[in-house]
């Protein structure tokens, strides 16, 4: 999902940042949840949309994913999307965190996730959902059954 415009500050500050889905890849993330929340394995997930030929995030939109070389589907891909509270269409802020001055070979600063007790998460709905807060949650159980 691109941002389309800022708009109002959070409490602590930081703007609010209004997304947009893109039409032509909105409807696969969607996808990524329903396929989860039948049971199928990341796994799983990422062959059938490779085997679909459906561009991964870096083949959809390279201008925006310059730094990567593999424009499929990874189980990466697939865990991020399904980990991303975004989707649910609350903003979300300090997810990871990085040193301003250290840099990479490739020019990118290497981030750190941080735990989700330090995550800012909007008390409103920023932008248009993806997938509802209850899907979101239950792909959340299966990963931590799966990881048990």
């Amino acid at each position: 999902m691109p941002s389309n415009t800022n708009k109002p500050t959070h409490h602590n500050g930081s703007r609010l940042q209004r997304l947009a889905p893109d039409p032509s890849t909105a409807r696969h993330v969607a996808w990524n949840f329903a396929q989860r929340l039948a049971g199928r394995s990341t796994a799983h997930i990422a062959r059938r949309l490779d085997e679909r030929s459906i561009p991964g995030p870096s083949g959809a939109d390279p201008g925006r994913n310059p730094h990567r070389t593999h424009h499929g589907w990874s189980l990466r891909t697939v865990t991020e999307i399904l980990r991303n509270p975004r989707y649910t269409g609350y903003q979300v802020w300090n997810r990871s965190s990085c040193d301003r001055a250290d840099r990479s070979p490739t020019g990118r600063r290497p981030s750190t996730r941080n735990p989700r007790t330090e995550w800012a998460i909007s008390t409103r709905i920023a932008h248009q959902p993806l997938a509802s807060e209850q899907n979101f949650l239950a792909a959340q159980a299966i990963q931590a059954q799966k990881t048990k």
